[in-house]
């Protein structure tokens, strides 16, 4: 039987790669009820301050990390997740533990898995707890009346954004191995560019929805977070059941979408996409500058943003024991401009998502992915107001159902780090993931 490892090592285990984790479970240097309990001593000591998860179900972890560890010592892993580390958005359900969507009060919800929970969960993954987020996941903030604020543990008095700042901030935080979000209008790529972390916003539909409270059902997805691309890669193979295809170098059209003026693009991201710009084409890759068709910037954002609190309301009108009475005043406030909208703004919003899912066919003819910031800053500092523009690049993916791929970047000018994302056409998630790799081989992206 494989020894514990030292409460020092234990910690030093936790800053590990999940490929680090499998290497060190095959070669019997590394046990998984040691990683776990230093994991969840971990939780016990930073998470009264940071708030980043609302459940922990330490017991139960650990019986999976004992059934893991035996599976290890038998040379008989489910999988090679077996073993590693994982927590989920409180708007994700799991089985046994309580699902508030970032209320006050759990839900009264069927009793029915999220899929991509128990997928994980077959694959041998130890499910840790469930993380704070915005309240019904409306906000980029992470300030939540009822589970505290979470921090940004790259800088405390700045957003970790939102509203998956709970999952991207574990995972910053190396409590976990990978955290799982939801994104409607960003909500997975902010929270990960301000922590400085990857996040996939899968194509719609591309992770099972199901056991998800929806905000709006036309934008939602659910998808990864994590420290490194392989990490992110490896678990989206596993979500999907799709294979990253190994595809040797390729020559990539790139299109950079310019934003417009008011977006307000800080120094360091306009530095640090000059400098990219200039690696992609040292490398051989075609960088164009590129406008899609159909788009308008805040317009449509105002559109997704309609049919976000649209959603929003009709769910938790729907939810048995949940009122929109019961939540704080700025979501009823939010919902209740959704459930006054007139019929016409509803259709205009349909009709403009409509259209640019058709638009969107014919930009990756021109191009093979698409290239732009996920906000227009670095974290912002908490006690500055929000920028009611930090949704207006991200949406674009939600409304045409692209994945998208938050990009972590060292900041050229210092200080916190910049995110650039990928968008590829639908569908072309692990085509995305592919470019992504081999970007980071050539040393484009670090």
């Amino acid at each position: 039987m494989a020894l514990r490892l030292a409460s020092d090592m234990s910690e030093h285990s936790l800053a590990l790669s999940l490929s680090e984790q499998v290497t060190g479970y095959t070669q019997r240097r590394l046990d998984a009820v040691a990683f776990v309990q230093a994991a969840l001593a971990k939780i016990a000591e930073k998470n009264p301050r940071s708030n980043y998860f609302v459940h922990v179900d330490p017991d139960a972890a650990v019986q999976q990390a004992e059934a893991s560890a035996d599976r290890w010592r038998r040379g008989r892993p489910k999988s090679r997740l077996d073993g590693l580390t994982f927590a989920i958005k409180d708007n994700m359900v799991r089985a046994g533990m309580p699902t508030c969507a970032g209320s006050a009060t759990p839900l009264s919800l069927p009793n029915t898995q999220a899929p991509v929970v128990g997928r994980l969960m077959r694959a041998g993954m130890i499910l840790l707890g469930k993380l704070n987020m915005d309240e019904c996941a409306l906000g980029v903030s992470t300030e939540n009346p009822w589970w505290g604020h979470a921090l940004n543990p790259l800088d405390n008095e700045r957003s970790p954004g939102g509203s998956s700042g709970g999952s991207a901030a574990a995972v910053a935080s190396g409590l976990c191995g990978i955290a799982f979000g939801t994104d409607t209008m960003g909500s997975i790529r902010i929270p990960a560019a301000y922590c400085g972390v990857w996040g996939l916003k899968p194509s719609w539909s591309a992770a099972d929805l199901r056991g998800v409270v929806p905000l709006c059902r036309s934008l939602d997805t659910v998808g990864p977070i994590a420290r490194s691309l392989d990490d992110l890669r490896l678990v989206f193979e596993a979500i999907t059941t799709q294979t990253i295809p190994e595809t040797g170098r390729q020559r990539i059209r790139v299109g950079v979408v310019a934003m417009p003026p008011e977006f307000g693009l800080d120094a360091a991201h306009l530095v640090a996409l000059e400098s990219l710009s200039t690696r992609l084409t040292q490398n051989g890759h075609t960088v164009t500058t590129f406008t899609p068709s159909e788009w308008t910037p805040e317009r449509d954002r105002r559109h997704a943003l309609l049919l976000t609190v649209v959603g929003g309301a009709t769910t938790w009108q729907d939810l048995a024991g949940a009122p929109i009475t019961a939540l704080s005043p700025a979501t009823r406030s939010a919902f209740a401009h959704g459930a006054g909208s007139s019929d016409e703004k509803r259709a205009e919003a349909a009709r403009r998502q409509k259209a640019l899912r058709a638009a969107a066919t014919h930009w990756f003819k021109e191009v093979d992915v698409l290239l732009m910031p996920v906000a227009p800053s670095v974290a912002p500092l908490k006690a500055d107001a929000i920028n009611p523009l930090v949704a207006q690049a991200c949406c674009l993916a939600n409304l045409t159902g692209c994945p998208a791929l938050a990009m972590p970047l060292t900041n050229p000018t210092g200080g916190m780090p910049v995110s650039f994302q990928l968008m590829a056409a639908r569908g072309r998630d692990a085509a995305l993931l592919s470019i992504a790799k081999q970007w980071r081989d050539e040393g484009v992206i670090y």
